[in-house]
């Protein structure tokens, strides 16, 4: 029984498995979401939200992405960093180091203009720059595609397997008839009766049934394991860039 428990529970296992990765599935397709319609914030805390379950380095780019259009540049490098240090030869690396220097190079800027102006100037701040429609950043992808997979042949292994539980389960009702006629004849005395001549005739006969059951069940279930699995799709990661929509964007 503790057989056929183990194999089952390494024909569940995969399924728990795969949870973690579709939901960081879906706070990706929530981000790229909140990307197109310059949520910028959103998309970034979907990111992270998405990292957090299945952390890729494609994933640190898009959150740096993110920051960056959402003017925090400290974040935005920060995040930069990460991935270059994860994937300093990936194929977001050239563009996540320009940004780096650029961004570096307009937090300096705004601190030396900050150090020059003095408490005395009357002159109102300029106007805030008009909204433009900021060119589409580009965003790495690692799109999960299901691979492979039968649903009939996962059906098959989960019909075996069951059969092979009902075996195991035969082969114990064998082992305690057996169990129970090995008992009272031991405990028996005085002469033997008939019955008593049967019972002791079928007890190799439940013993050989239950060693038979146990072998068949214990088949059954791996083999219907096997089926499961090789019927199972799998979620293969593919690395791509994509764009993400037009959006207003500006400074204010």
């Amino acid at each position: 029984m503790k057989l056929a428990l183990a194999l089952l529970l390494v024909v569940a296992t995969p399924a728990l498995a795969d949870k973690p990765v579709q939901l960081a599935r879906m706070h990706f397709k929530q981000a790229k979401a909140a990307m197109d319609i310059g949520a910028y914030a959103k998309a970034a805390d979907e990111y992270k939200a998405a990292y957090d379950l299945d952390p890729r380095p494609e994933t640190l780019f898009n959150i740096g992405q993110a920051y960056r259009l959402a003017d925090q540049r400290a974040e935005a490098i920060a995040y930069y960093e990460k991935y270059l240090e994860a994937q300093p030869n990936g194929v977001g690396a050239r563009e996540a180091m320009k940004y780096v220097a650029e961004l570096a190079k307009q937090i300096e800027d705004d601190k030396r203009r900050a150090a020059e102006e003095t408490p005395a100037t009357t002159t109102p701040p300029p106007s805030p720059p008009p909204a433009v429609a900021s060119s589409q950043p580009t965003l790495l992808a690692y799109e999960i595609r299901e691979v492979g997979g039968s649903r009939q042949l996962r059906l098959a292994g989960l019909t075996m397997a069951g059969l092979g539980v009902v075996a195991i389960g035969v082969g114990v009702k064998f082992g305690l008839d057996a169990y129970s006629d090995a008992y009272d004849l031991t405990h028996h005395s005085g002469a033997w009766t008939n019955t008593q001549l049967r019972e002791a005739a079928n007890g190799p006969t439940a013993d050989r049934n239950m060693i038979i059951s146990y072998v068949v069940g214990g088949a059954c279930v791996a083999a219907g394991a096997v089926m499961y699995w090789r019927g199972r799709s799998h979620l293969e990661p593919i690395v791509t860039t994509q764009r993400a929509g037009v959006a207003l964007a500006g400074r204010f």
